[in-house]
């Protein structure tokens, strides 16, 4: 990522958006129903704005006095340029962000190779942007998180794509919580919940969550 992209998104960050805060909101709202405090972002198409999301929600639990851990699993590994890291890939780093005091763990180039468990031990919550690659499966986040929810870019990801992703997460036992729609027209309100859960009739993008729960249960 260079330097001039990794600016762009600090400077998102720093000004968060309605549309931002709202996915933040969603995000800290599962995760406060997670009994172990972990939950993976898994980004589809998506890995700047999974990656500011998840910054944004790991300074608000900062700034509420919790110990957070984030691993950067994802594509290109965009945590890594957003948070300005520096330190080697596989050991927990301490960075800042806006004033809160951060542990960092970058994953190696093989994705498999996920850093030791045991850095997350003194946490209190532990955060994953993870890319899953049909090719290596979903196996090596189960050993971090047990619970994640999808971020997929509109006109990104074909539903058999989706549909793929959602199996290796099943395979690994993580549970699909939701989905999360991003990039759609302003005709299109996904809220990426079940009409049943919403108690409101369906929206546009609600299939999303439906292809998900399908083939990720």
């Amino acid at each position: 990522m260079n330097r001039w992209k990794a600016f762009r998104l600090r400077r998102r960050l720093s000004r968060p958006s309605p549309a931002l805060k709202s996915v933040v909101h969603r995000l800290h709202a599962h995760l406060g129903g997670v009994p172990d405090g972990s939950l993976a972002l898994v980004e589809i198409g998506s890995a700047e704005p999974a990656a500011i999301s998840l910054a944004a929600l790991a300074y608000r639990l900062a700034s509420e006095g919790k110990r957070v851990v984030l691993a950067d699993a994802a594509e290109d590994r965009p945590l890594r340029a957003l948070l300005r890291a520096k330190g080697d890939s596989g050991a927990p780093q301490t960075v800042s962000l806006r004033g809160q005091q951060i542990s960092l763990v970058v994953a190696a180039p093989d994705p498999t190779r996920m850093a030791d468990p045991s850095v997350t031990e003194d946490a209190d919550v532990t955060l994953v942007l993870a890319t899953v690659d049909s090719a290596v499966g979903a196996d090596h986040l189960a050993a971090s998180v047990g619970k994640a929810v999808v971020m997929i870019r509109a006109g990104e990801a074909t539903r058999s794509s989706i549909e793929a992703i959602a199996t290796q997460l099943r395979h690994a036992r993580i549970a699909i919580l939701s989905g999360i729609l991003i990039g759609t027209d302003r005709e299109d309100y996904s809220s990426g919940l079940p009409a049943a859960v919403r108690g409101t009739s369906a929206e546009p993008g609600d299939g999303l969550f439906e292809v998900l729960k399908a083939s990720g249960q």
